[in-house]
């Protein structure tokens, strides 16, 4: 298993994904923890090698442009993650908030709003490059 984190002051959300589980569609199967304040929520999880391309591509760009806002969302199956990061209104910060559906059915839903900063998220760059490189994701990506 490969992981990367959105961690902050009062949360933190870890996926962690399978590389020998990669399905027909693209997709890497894996794990997904969402800590906020006292509520904590472990599910399984899908991110098709498209999406992962682009929350890295996209989370680049707004670190280097230090303005502006991301929305990283999976649809790989069901859709139960929607994640929403942005630069505070100082620019010192960053809020990571959202919510993580657990089954869209039964509407178990987990809202959460984390306080970070962009050397904490910067981290999370690198540990998604590493998973780039090593699974060699943008080969796979269908939609490039």
């Amino acid at each position: 298993m490969k992981e990367f984190s959105f961690k902050g002051e009062d949360g933190k959300i870890t996926m962690s994904l399978d590389p020998e589980k990669i399905t027909g569609d693209q997709a890497f199967h894996g794990k997904i923890e969402v800590k906020a304040g006292n509520y904590h929520v472990k599910s399984n999880l899908y991110i098709s090698v498209s999406e992962l391309n682009r929350l890295f591509t996209d989370l680049n760009r707004l670190l280097e442009s230090r303005k502006g806002a991301l929305v990283f969302t999976n649809h790989i199956n069901e859709r139960n993650i929607e994640c929403n990061l942005s630069f505070d209104p100082d620019g010192k910060g960053m809020i990571v908030q959202g919510v993580f559906v657990e089954s869209p059915e039964r509407k178990n839903e987990l809202f959460f709003k984390i306080k970070s900063d962009p050397k904490t998220i910067h981290n999370t760059l690198k540990e998604l490059e590493s998973i780039i490189k090593k699974f060699d994701v943008a080969r796979k990506d269908k939609s490039f």
